[in-house]
Order: C-alpha cells, then structure tokens, then sequence
C-alpha cells in the first residue's frame, strides 16, 4: 500500500503543478486545466488522510502528519503563486532596468496621461499581418499602463468597411485617436506622433484660423468644385475654428488668430490692408498665402519678400502633367525637401497651373527659409504670359526658369529681437507660401498628397507637431525580444520549476532519512 500511496503522491502533485503551469503560461482557464487541478488536490488529501489512519504505530503516525504538513504546505505554496499570478495580471508593476529606459515613456508622455480623466478611444487600421501592429500594442499597453481611460482596438478595413467608412479611411496604416472633444489621425505610430494626438484631441480650446475674403479668394462656405468647404470640413476635424476676415472693415487681425490664410485672390490686398498683415506678422503672427500665376500682387509680394520668399512671374510648364492630368500645365511634385511639414512624405501631389516660388538669393541670417517641395527636371517655368495664353509654349534658355523648380517655400523667424523683441506669446513669425490655390479645391484636395501637404502646412504654423517634443530612443542597446509564451517559460522554469524540483528532492530525502531512523 505504501508504493501505491507514494505514487498517487507523487501523481497528484504532477497534475497540480502541470494544471498550473499551464494556467500561467496560457493565461487562460479551461475544462482540461480545472479537472487537472482539483483531481491533483483531491489525490493528494484523500491520500495523506488514507495513509494517516492505516498507520497504526505513534512513530508512523508521527510521520504520517509530517507527511500531511509538507502536502499542506505545498497546497499552500501552490495557492500563493496562484494568488500572485492573478495580483500580477490585474495590478501590472514594472521596472525598467535597461541603461536608456527604452521601455519607459517620457516625462512629457507622463504628464499628458496624467491630466486625462476621460475615456479616450485609439482605433488603428491595419491588416492582422502588418509588421508594425505588434510594436504599436505593446506601446499601447504602456498607455494603458498609465492610464485605463485609454482604450484601443484593431479592425482590418476590408473586414469592417463600415467602421472604415464611418471615420473616413481609406487605406491601410491609419490610427484615430478620439474623446468627447475631438478626434486626430496620425499615420505613424510613434510615442512622439500619439502623445501630440491624444493633447489634441482632448482640448477643450480650439485654434483659430481666419480666411481673408474680399479679394477674390476661394471661400470655405463654397461646396462647389472650385470650392474650399472640403478643406473647412478637415480643419474643423482636427480641432480648429474656421472664421472668415475682411480686412477692409477691421482695425487689426483679430488677436486670436493662429493662421491667417490669403486663399487664392485674384485682386491684391489694399494698402491698409498691408500694413494690418505686417503688425499681425511681426508680432509673432502665423500666415498661409496661397498665390495662383497670371495675378498681380504687388503688396503681398512685399510682405513675402521680407521674410526671404520670393513670388516668382511664371507659370509652370511640365510635360509628365500630360501622363497625369491630361494638360502639360499640372505640375506634378514627386521630390520634397526634408522640412517638418514634408518628412516621410511618400505621395505625388498635383498643382492645377501654378507659380514657382523660390527661396532669395541672400535671406539673412535672421531667417530660416526653405523650399520644401519641387518639380522634376524637365519643368520650366514659362515668363512669356501671353504664349501661355494663347495655348504655346517653348523652353528659351536664358528667359524660362529652368527645373526642377520650387513650388512652396517657408520661412521662419530666428530671433525675436529682430522685432524689438515683441512677439505673440513669446514666439516668431511663421510664414508659407505656395504658388497655386487649386490643389486644395473641392475636386482635387482629396487627389493623392494634396490634402495631407496642405494640413501639414496649416499643423507646423499653428505649432501643433509642436506641443510635446520627446526625446528619441536610443538604439544602442538591443534587448533580447521573447513573445508573451516565451516570457512566461523562462519565468517559470527558472523561478519556479527548479526551485521546486530542488524542495521536492530535498523533501524526498529527508523522508528517506526518517524513515530510516525510525526503521532502526
């Protein structure tokens, strides 16, 4: 009976420990698991109960309950670590021991996370195969970590195309961040890109921009084709006011204005006019000018010029636009510089008859001014207006600007004592300059690139990209990855399995001894 009882011992604590090392490494419950340990435990107690009443000498029942108190301790020991597995799984305590804390996030991060106290929703959509979706959950996790408002979910937009549809996606890679007070897109999942996102959409307070009208300019209440309403529409998803400004009737740009947009006009701004544009500037304004070919702006071209951006007296003319468009007079931009609004940027976008804009010969070193996105080689830009007109063109060396030719430039103010040190809130001007207004029209804004470049614009004047800047990782250290099972298995064999085989070996030992002693 005692090799019996001895057996059924050792049985029974196999099916417990296997039941729970299951448990721990899956995570998860099941039939299997649940008999596996109960019968384990009702092995065990049926067996130390049999063996201390058969035993009828007091040496043996001594034994017996020796016996019964390691099976209890063993019991016992089981039931912390299952305690401590299921503490561990819903209070999560980590500890970055890596030389850079690359698995932590940044103060700034921190903070952000801190101050939410409302439930924010991170949707990202992406296929099951994409190679970042596993980088971007364990990010999330860290986020979740801090705070359990954050909430975030996978769909794959070809097997849900009515949540695709219902927050405007139509490719693969895009991540929504929404609250109760507004929602963001971000393409690229990085601390730095999720941070800002999850700033912006939680702002109660939104950016002001304000678009002239009085010039001819293209009106964001037009919902034609040669309309802007679709631009208004994607400024307002992304936390902005929209307000229309007639200068002429204004004593000063209003003071909450971030972005004052000149949207294509076909008249140029009167003289007072200027002058409102050039205080609101050199007090540290923000301002878009969107200015089409074949147009005389003399006033807006001094005010450019000033910051280092020069309005050229041409018209694009690219052949590849006839592959594209159909008509030789649609540049078509395929090389950007690498300029916050333009790094990383991967599409083609398309220009309906457009201006050169160029950086000055000598801008001053007061000004960081930059062409961020240009023509092939083969563009020129045509001066003779009238043969444009009258539907020629020929490239004349010496007269036509030669490609590949720069069709937006920015310019930023590097020293605010360059105004006698006043600027709004502490900041300098920003300013960007494109040579058309049709690429962000109704009926082309949503054409490859173009709506992405031009909120891109808008974002880097309004200092959005701005709110929190975080320091990169550093990839020095290369950390050894092991997935979720893995993890658990080096855990488990190290800090539990051998331990463990060395107690029951030591345990099985000292039996022998006694046993031994009393057989003696």
């Amino acid at each position: 009976m005692r090799k019996y009882s001895a057996a059924l011992r050792i049985i029974s604590v196999i099916l417990i420990a296997v039941s729970v090392i299951l448990y721990t490494i899956f995570a998860r419950s099941g039939t299997i698991i649940f008999i596996t340990f109960f019968t384990g435990i009702i092995i065990l107690i049926s067996n130390s109960i049999f063996r201390y009443y058969q035993t009828g000498i007091e040496g043996h029942r001594r034994a017996a309950r020796s016996r019964a108190a390691i099976t209890l301790s063993v019991i016992i020991y089981i039931i912390i670590i299952i305690l401590l597995q299921v503490t561990s799984a819903r209070h999560n305590i980590k500890y970055d021991t890596t030389a850079n804390k690359r698995f932590s996030l940044s103060p700034q991060t921190k903070k952000v996370l801190n101050g939410i106290n409302e439930e924010i929703k991170i949707t990202c959509f992406f296929s099951e195969t994409a190679e970042e979706k596993s980088a971007s959950e364990d990010l999330f996790k860290e986020y979740t970590y801090l705070n359990n408002n954050i909430k975030y979910q996978f769909i794959n937009p070809d097997r849900d195309p009515m949540s695709a549809r219902r927050y405007g996606i139509d490719s693969f890679g895009i991540t929504v961040v929404e609250s109760a007070n507004g929602r963001e897109k971000i393409k690229q999942i990085t601390e730095n890109s999720l941070t800002n996102a999850i700033y912006r959409a939680t702002q109660i307070d939104k950016k002001n921009i304000y678009f002239t009208i009085g010039h001819g300019e293209k009106s964001v209440k037009n919902t034609q084709n040669n309309g802007i309403s679709a631009l208004a529409q994607a400024l307002k998803s992304e936390n902005y006011n929209i307000n229309e400004l007639p200068l002429a009737t204004n004593t000063a740009v209003p003071s909450d204005c971030e972005v004052l947009i000149v949207a294509g006009p076909t008249r140029d701004i009167l003289a007072p006019e200027k002058d409102l544009i050039d205080i609101y500037l050199k007090g540290g304004g923000n301002a878009l000018f969107l200015i089409d070919p074949v147009i005389s702006i003399p006033r807006i071209t001094d005010i450019v010029s000033f910051y280092g951006i020069v309005i050229d007296n041409n018209v694009i003319v690219d052949r590849l636009g006839v592959l594209t468009s159909g008509t030789y007079l649609t540049p078509v931009i395929n090389r950007y510089s690498d300029h916050p609004i333009t790094r990383g940027f991967k599409y083609f976008s398309f220009f309906p008859q457009a201006r050169s804009i160029s950086k000055a010969d000598d801008p001053g070193e007061d000004y960081e001014v930059n062409a961020i996105c240009f023509t092939n080689k083969k563009a020129y830009g045509e001066r003779d207006i009238d043969l444009i007109l009258n539907g020629k063109t020929r490239f004349d060396e010496g007269i036509d600007k030669p490609g590949p030719l720069s069709l937006a430039a920015t310019s930023r103010v590097l020293a605010k004592e360059k105004f006698g040190g006043y600027t709004k809130q502490n900041r300098t001007p920003r300013i960007a300059v494109y040579g058309d207004s049709d690429f962000l029209t109704n009926k082309i804004i949503n054409l490859y690139g173009n709506r992405d470049l031009i909120m891109n614009t808008l974002n880097w004047l309004a200092r959005e990209r701005d709110l929190v800047s975080i320091r990169p990782e550093n990839q020095l250290v290369q950390p050894v990855l092991l997935t979720m099972i893995e993890g658990r298995l080096v855990f488990w064999l190290s800090a539990v399995v051998m331990p463990a085989l060395i107690a029951i070996i030591g345990s099985i030992t000292l039996a022998r001894k006694r046993r031994n002693s009393e057989s003696n």
